[in-house]
């Protein structure tokens, strides 16, 4: 069957600055990137700014945000973000110890 057949459902990512991670990491366009298990953190998902919404103020804590079709999976994905080239995990998001660490394949770091 296709994969929409199949039940894959579109996820969004969110990474919010100053929630998410430090508010003192800088995140610039291009360099905010997310990775999960699900290909073996192969295919990296570019994320954007957030637009504000209409009325809304700049409060300083900003969302970046990209999309990822999944399919059903009976355990949860792992992800890891990627911040100006840096690794990161998510402060928000429930966290695991791995037993080995985790190598990101050399063609998933290029830009």
């Amino acid at each position: 069957p296709c994969w929409l057949c199949a039940g894959w459902v579109e996820v969004p990512i969110k990474l919010w600055q100053g929630i998410s991670i430090d508010p003192s990491v800088r995140f610039e366009q291009g360099e905010v990137f997310a990775f999960l298990s699900v290909d073996n953190f192969a295919r990296p998902v570019p994320l954007s700014p957030a637009p504000l919404a209409s009325g809304e103020e700049d409060d300083g804590i900003h969302c970046w945000e990209g999309a990822r079709w999944l399919p059903p999976l009976e355990v949860a994905h792992m992800l890891i973000f990627m911040v100006g080239g840096e690794l990161v995990t998510a402060l928000d998001l429930p966290q695991r110890r791995l037993a080995q660490p985790l190598v990101l394949p050399a063609r998933s770091r290029a830009r």
